[in-house]
């Protein structure tokens, strides 16, 4: 038997290993497993969800909802849920192509103009204050407030006379005065011209006085 030949071949433990080779009785071929079912997204078919007012693409774990008609594609599924006019209203959620999350829109940056700094202008020998669409010229030294500039490019006894250019707080224009101001001209006045002179006589005669 077999048996009798695995024994004297092999001992107790390995036993379990002896192959047997036997025309009569050929071991059953066992049937191959089946591949696994996969799922591909893009061949998943579509439905119309009444909830959300959209043509659905039904997951690969999942299933249409009993009942609903199901499409080849989102076109179809819109064609059959909206007229011409409104096709183009029509939400498509496809989980295989998901529409891109937009990325934030930054906030403009809002210029506080009183949070811009002072330089101090040398052809105007003044403390300005950076506009808010400008910036301070290349290599002028910056400061917080007007009074930092002033403190840096005058002395203590001069300060009084630093002059400050402040966009965000220009000094009033003071009203004008009441009453016309003369206008003076700028050109010279020529002197005003004598009457002129008679022309005299050489035969005219003296008269002698009594």
């Amino acid at each position: 038997t077999s048996g009798e030949c695995c024994t004297n071949n092999f001992d107790e433990d390995g036993g379990d290993q002896c192959v047997v080779d036997d025309g009569c009785f050929p071991a059953p071929t066992p049937s191959p497993t089946p591949a696994p079912t996969v799922c591909v997204c893009d061949e998943q078919q579509f439905y119309f969800d009444d909830g959300a007012s959209a043509c659905v693409r039904v997951e690969c774990d999942e299933t249409a909802p009993s009942g609903a008609d199901t499409f080849d594609t989102s076109g179809e599924c819109c064609t059959n849920n909206f007229d011409e006019d409104g096709g183009d209203q029509c939400v498509v959620d496809d989980g295989c192509f998901p529409a891109p999350t937009p990325s934030p829109t930054p906030a403009p940056t809002v210029c506080v103009c009183d949070e811009q700094q002072f330089y101090f202008d040398d052809g105007a020998s003044a403390c300005v204050r950076v506009e808010c669409d400008e910036t301070a010229p290349s290599g002028a030294d910056t400061f917080d407030t007007s009074g930092e500039c002033c403190t840096s490019v005058f002395d203590e006894d001069a300060e009084d006379q630093c002059v400050v250019v402040d966009g965000c707080f220009p000094v009033p224009t003071p009203a004008p005065s009441s009453g016309s101001t003369p206008t003076v001209s700028t050109e010279a006045t020529a002197p005003p011209t004598g009457a002129p002179r008679p022309r005299s006589s050489s035969n005219s005669t003296p008269s002698s006085s009594d």
